[in-house]
């Protein structure tokens, strides 16, 4: 299986960068899921990799329950694709957190 995929290049690559910037009363994981729906722009059904990154800062790390919450949302946006997701730190985040999404296509475009 390693072998077929090193020898495959993606057809489609897309990157996308969303950092939450909440509303009064809204949290993190609450504003990340309505950049994703209203500013993304990602047709998730061409896509059949995803990486995720949920990136914060040390002193607000990232909670279980909002790993779970995001996990979910986008293993349902994303639901033909294979994915990855990963955890980082930047402390120059503050209280925000951010999600990194590479989303790729090696089956079909």
């Amino acid at each position: 299986m390693k072998d077929n995929l090193k020898n495959q290049q993606a057809r489609a690559v897309l990157k996308r960068r969303i950092i939450s910037f909440p509303n009064d009363g809204e949290l993190r994981v609450e504003s990340i899921i309505r950049e994703f729906e209203d500013y993304a722009m990602i047709d998730c059904k061409q896509y059949d990799k995803v990486v995720l990154q949920f990136i914060t800062a040390s002193v607000y790390p990232l909670k279980t329950s909002e790993l779970c919450q995001l996990v979910s949302f986008f293993a349902n946006k994303f639901h033909k694709a294979e994915y990855t997701w990963e955890t980082g730190i930047d402390e120059k985040l503050g209280e925000k957190l951010l999600v990194q999404l590479l989303c790729s296509c090696f089956s079909h475009l």
